[in-house]
């Protein structure tokens, strides 16, 4: 069995931003869709799990552009489970660009598995004791360092949600909080800068009627990495839990 799936999703002119390329949360439903095609063919997907009252839940994920598409064009994504590291799924991609399939992003990923009567994880290997085969290859090694606030606040913003911001758990949709991070940053950044790389950590959801304050901050440049690096903390207004963490590193755009 061949436990890779690749397919090929036309890049579509009303998908460009304002700058006429192919913004990052695109890509991130890319993700979401090449996932769901791929556990669907290896019989774990959304609806096998619904019929056991459980769901699959985004954790984690880290991702890397090379460049930034622009214009109309073909792009294939690649992936594939990679593993479990304790309750949690490990899943790769690659995305490539062109007739040629030059590659020119990646990313890994982390899912739990849910039990939606009790919300709580479950131990995959113990539903699916026979029906999880892994290709063991990671795009990056050592994906998910911790994230912690460093620097000092140069962004604030506060998102109300709207009903259009629910996923089908009546939860904020994970790929929504990306639009409130890749927003939450100083305007002069948007016309010079893309985001080139993407850390994020979900830690509590939040659902209709919630105000989500994003706060953005500079952190101290490494030598291995440009200046443009932000720690991102999605908190809720009520209680001020932290619903997401998440790393950006902004470069600019050729």
């Amino acid at each position: 069995m061949d436990i890779h799936w690749s397919g090929t999703f036309e890049v579509k002119t009303y998908e460009l931003d304002h700058t006429g390329r192919l913004p990052l949360p695109a890509l991130l439903h890319r993700m979401q869709e090449a996932a769901e095609h791929n556990a669907v063919a290896l019989g774990f997907g959304v609806e096998e799990l619904l019929r056991r009252n459980l769901t699959w839940m985004l954790t984690k994920f880290h991702l890397r552009v090379d460049r930034f598409l622009a214009g109309r064009q073909p792009m294939s994504t690649e992936t594939w489970p990679s593993g479990f590291e304790g309750r949690f799924a490990c899943r790769e991609f690659r995305f490539y660009a062109g007739e040629h399939r030059e590659l020119f992003a990646v990313a890994a990923s982390q899912w739990l598995m849910v039990d939606l009567q009790r919300g709580r994880a479950v131990k995959i290997p113990d539903v699916f004791p026979n029906l999880f085969p892994c290709d063991a290859q990671r795009v990056i090694p050592h994906p998910f360092p911790d994230l912690e606030p460093a620097g000092p606040e140069v962004h604030r913003a506060e998102f109300p949600v709207r009903l259009a911001d629910l996923d089908i758990n009546q939860h904020v949709n994970s790929l929504r909080y990306l639009d409130w991070i890749i927003e939450a940053v100083p305007d002069r950044l948007w016309a010079t800068h893309g985001v080139g790389a993407l850390q994020v950590e979900y830690r509590r959801q939040s659902a209709y009627g919630d105000t989500v304050v994003a706060t953005t901050h500079r952190a101290p440049a490494a030598a291995t990495e440009p200046a443009s690096v932000f720690h991102h903390v999605l908190r809720s207004a009520a209680d001020g839990a932290v619903l997401v963490r998440a790393r950006t590193i902004r470069i600019p755009l050729a």
